[in-house]
C-alpha cells in the first residue's frame, strides 16, 4: 500500500491559498498538508462567508425580534456566489445568530441548541 508519509516534501503537492483583490494576489497560506491548512483557515473561511451573507450577526438575544430565519441564504454581489446558513447558537441566558459554512455544520448546532424546528 502506498504510504505518501515517506515521500520527501519535494514530491508531495504544495498547496497555496491566496486572495485577489484588485488585481493584486496576496498568499494567505502554503503548505503540503490540505488539512492543516483547512484547519488553520476554517475562521477565516467563516468570517468570510458570513461578511458576504446578506444577514446580520447578533449575541445576546432574549426575544425573537429577527423575523423569519431562513434554512440557506445566498449572495451574488461580490465576483462569486455566496451560500450560508443562518443557526442560533445556544450560548446560556441568550442566543447568538451565526451564519456557518455549510448545511451539516447548521444541523449539527441546531441539534445541540434545540430539537425545535425555528427555520421558516
Amino acid at each position: 500500500m502506498f504510504n505518501p508519509a515517506v515521500l520527501d516534501d519535494y514530491l508531495k503537492m504544495n498547496f497555496v491559498i491566496s486572495t485577489e483583490v484588485d488585481g493584486s494576489t496576496d498568499v494567505v497560506d502554503v503548505g503540503v498538508d490540505l488539512a492543516a491548512i483547512k484547519a488553520r483557515q476554517v475562521g477565516a473561511s467563516r468570517q468570510s462567508i458570513a461578511a458576504a451573507a446578506p444577514i446580520e450577526e447578533r449575541r445576546n438575544i432574549t426575544s425573537w425580534d429577527f423575523g423569519d430565519l431562513e434554512r440557506v441564504v445566498a449572495s451574488s454581489d461580490l465576483a462569486f456566489d455566496v451560500l450560508a446558513y443562518p443557526t442560533l447558537l445556544d450560548t446560556g441566558n441568550s442566543v447568538a445568530l451565526r451564519v456557518v459554512t455549510s448545511a451539516s455544520v447548521q444541523q449539527r448546532a441546531v441539534g445541540a441548541a434545540a430539537s425545535v424546528d425555528y427555520f421558516s
